[in-house]
């Protein structure tokens, strides 16, 4: 999901912008609500992984069914962008196994540069959709004239075969008389 124009990387601001941020995003995740779930955040923090800054939280939520849900997110922006990394566990508290496996994941991501597609470009969208109005038209108007052709030749065919049978018939019942 593309960030903010005003954001491009969390590993830019110095530390007081950083909690300032990760504040906004507590105040963010705090204010989310979701009918028949009950949500209580048991942990938040800013781990530093491989040199890039992660908001962390950890959440426990009960549904009306009595359900326990126990999450772990990781939040980032890079090149951006936002990145998002979420581990659930329902009715078992998350392992100290599972956060090592979901910290080497984000430990072995790389950010890079998303190439920009050619369908983004309103010059081409616009020339491929002028382009695909006009040609489909005129390729069912030549696939109906291709089938109006081949079933007219074949008619055709068929009327010269049947005339050349009935002069034959016909020669051949004047002669005998």
């Amino acid at each position: 999901m593309k960030a903010g124009a005003s954001l491009s990387n969390l590993d830019e601001l110095d530390e007081n912008q950083l909690s300032g941020m990760f504040l906004q995003y507590i105040d963010s995740e705090n204010a989310k609500q979701e009918d028949g779930l009950t949500e209580t955040m048991t942990g938040k923090a800013i781990d530093i992984i491989n040199d890039r800054p992660y908001f962390r939280t950890e959440v426990t939520s009960v549904s009306d069914e009595k359900q326990t849900i126990y999450t772990r997110k990781y939040y980032t922006v890079a090149r951006g962008y936002i990145y998002m990394y979420s581990l659930q566990s329902k009715d078992n508290e998350i392992t100290d196994e599972m956060i090592n496996d979901i910290r080497y994941i984000i430990n072995s991501a790389q950010y890079t540069d998303v190439k920009k597609s050619i369908f983004e470009n309103g010059v081409f969208t616009e020339t491929l959709s002028t382009i695909l109005t006009a040609a489909i038209p005129i390729a069912i108007l030549a696939a109906i004239y291709l089938l109006i052709n081949r079933v007219g030749r074949k008619s055709l065919a068929k009327l010269s075969s049947e005339e050349a049978e009935l002069r034959a018939r016909y020669k051949q019942e004047h002669n005998k008389k």
